[in-house]
Order: C-alpha cells, then sequence, then structure tokens
C-alpha cells in the first residue's frame, strides 16, 4: 500500500503533519482480504517499520485516527503487534476481527482465524 497511503489514510483522523509524521518511518506493507467460514469478510493489513518507535509512531496516531471515527462505522478494527517493528492492523465484521489472530515475525506475519473461538 506505501507511505503514501499510510500517510493520506491516517489524514482522515489527525491533522496533515501528524499524519506524514506517523507514516514517515513505513518499511514495508501487505494487505490480504479474508472470510470466516461463517462468511464475515475483513482485511490484514501487516506494517512493518524501520525502528520500533516509528511503529509506535504509528500506532498512536491510529488510535488518534480511530477515536475520530469512532462513531461513524459499524466495522471492527483491531490493533495487534507481531513484534516491536510490526503491527497488523485488523478490520471488517466483527466475527472476523475477533476470530482474526496475527503473529511472526517483522519478515513473515501470519494471520490465523479460527471461526471456533469467535463470539
Amino acid at each position: 500500500m506505501g507511505e503514501a497511503f499510510v500517510r493520506s489514510a491516517l489524514e482522515n483522523g489527525v491533522n496533515e503533519s501528524r499524519a506524514a509524521t506517523a507514516a514517515a518511518g513505513w518499511g514495508a506493507d501487505r494487505r490480504v482480504i479474508a472470510r470466516t467460514d461463517d462468511g464475515d469478510a475483513g482485511h490484514a493489513w501487516a506494517l512493518r517499520w524501520d525502528d520500533a518507535a516509528n511503529a509506535s509512531e504509528f500506532v498512536v496516531a491510529f488510535q488518534e485516527y480511530r477515536a475520530a471515527h469512532a462513531m461513524e462505522t459499524d466495522t471492527a478494527i483491531r490493533l495487534t503487534h507481531v513484534t516491536d517493528e510490526t503491527v497488523v492492523v485488523l478490520a471488517g465484521d466483527p466475527g472476523f476481527v475477533d476470530a482474526a489472530t496475527a503473529n511472526g515475525t517483522s519478515d513473515r506475519v501470519t494471520v490465523t482465524v479460527n471461526t471456533q473461538n469467535s463470539s
């Protein structure tokens, strides 16, 4: 998706300079779309940052973005850490977000959806 996409997405909830600062340490990312056996759909967006400080900067800005849009959507969103430099944004139907877990390394992230554990 890229640093420009991260900055642009965050600008919808934080000011432009805050979004630029939060996106500046972007290293790589990948987004996949998944669906549970029950049909709940969602996105898993793994972002690797240049270092832990840049990852933390993104997390704080992303939380501000979420707070700005908390009442506007029925989409569930959860952010989880895989490593100090890697975070995963899980978004979509609540059944997907509840059932998804992310783990791995900064080089390889695995997202698993276990519908037996979902509510």
